[in-house]
This record gives structure tokens, sequence and C-alpha cells, in this order.
């Protein structure tokens, strides 16, 4: 079976120069594959590096306390794609959507 995207619902965010935390955040989806599977907090962010790859795709994850002696937090991906062609076609349709959005 392929995975297709069936519907996103895109959810920009606002630009604002002064908000704090990270500005590259572009939006945040939910995609549904193959009117099926439905993943919600898919994040669309501007790369810092302009040349070959101006976005990518961060899927949702959860923070946890690490253990170690610095106590920085963790991130576990709660989904994730093994496969690189299809995380890059995600990227193209959510990256698509987004464009279209700001064309309006």
């Amino acid at each position: 079976m392929t995975m297709k995207i069936t519907k996103i619902n895109l959810y920009p965010v606002p630009v604002n120069k002064d908000r704090e935390g990270n500005t590259r955040l572009l939006a945040t989806s939910d995609v549904v594959f193959n009117d099926l599977l439905l993943v919600t907090g898919i994040k669309l962010i501007q790369s810092n590096v302009d040349e070959g790859c101006p976005r990518f795709i961060r899927f949702p994850d959860k923070q946890v306390p690490s253990r170690d002696a610095e106590g920085k937090s963790k991130s576990i991906p709660i989904v994730n794609s093994n496969v690189q062609e299809f995380r890059d076609y995600i990227t193209r349709v959510i990256s698509s959507s987004y464009d279209a959005l700001e064309l309006e």
C-alpha cells in the first residue's frame, strides 16, 4: 500500500519578530494519509541554510527530562519516517500548502 496525503489542515504561525522561542516555525499541520491515518502536530520549519533544503518538517515528539548530569530534556519521537523519500514527499506537500496560503 502506498501512503498518500488525502487531506491537510494547515495552521500558519503569525510572523512576529518580537515573539519569543522558535521564530523559524512557519506552521503546524494535521495530515491524513489514505483517508485512514491522522497525524497531528507536524511542524514546518524554516531552515537556517538557504541552499538545498530551505524548509523541513518535524514530526510530533514528547519532551522528557533527561537522567544525565546536565539535566537537559530529551526529545522522543511519537511518529517518524524511516524512508527519506516519504519524508521529502510530506515536506513538499506541506510546504506547497503553506506557499498557497501566502499567495492568497
